[in-house]
């Protein structure tokens, strides 16, 4: 079994894509509903990190584990992603041409892609829409608190 974590705001714990719905990700469209995770806790923390402000940093996440078989992974490596897929905004190729294209022929309940913080690792997207995401088994939350000196070192406070 794959073995992957989710740090999400306690308020929005669920795994039905919403966020991703609703704004879009590097990785898929707005308006497709995918769920991002990341292979440990601390890759998690650091994408979580990355799209976090100073005003973010609250004693109110969670961490999820989630399992699934390795057989519901479609996988994608770096050598197959534009040379500028780390940039931000990401180039909509990535979104276009594989993740928009991998949620709507329904490719695979996860698609493991390469972390644009630390490419040499690996984040899962999930798509719930798929039938097979019913073989992902989602643990219980379990508090996560961000260490301030994390924010403070390169975003200091107002």
């Amino acid at each position: 079994m794959v073995v992957a974590w989710r740090i999400t705001d306690e308020r929005w714990p669920t795994f039905d894509g919403e966020g991703a719905r609703q704004y879009g990700s590097r990785w898929t469209s707005k308006g497709l509903a995918v769920v991002y995770a990341a292979e440990s806790r601390a890759l998690a923390a650091l994408e979580t990190l990355v799209n976090m402000r100073y005003s973010d940093m609250l004693p109110s996440y969670v961490a999820i584990r989630c399992e699934f078989p390795e057989e519901l992974v479609w996988s994608i490596d770096v050598v197959h992603v534009p040379s500028d897929w780390r940039d931000m905004p990401a180039p909509s190729e990535l979104r276009t041409d594989i993740g928009d294209r991998w949620v709507t022929k329904q490719l695979s309940a996860v698609m493991s892609v390469p972390s644009a913080v630390i490419p040499q690792e690996r984040n899962y997207v999930f798509n719930p829409a798929h039938p097979d995401f019913a073989r992902v088994s989602v643990a219980d939350l379990i508090p996560f608190i961000f260490d301030i000196r994390l924010l403070n070192r390169y975003n200091p406070p107002p």
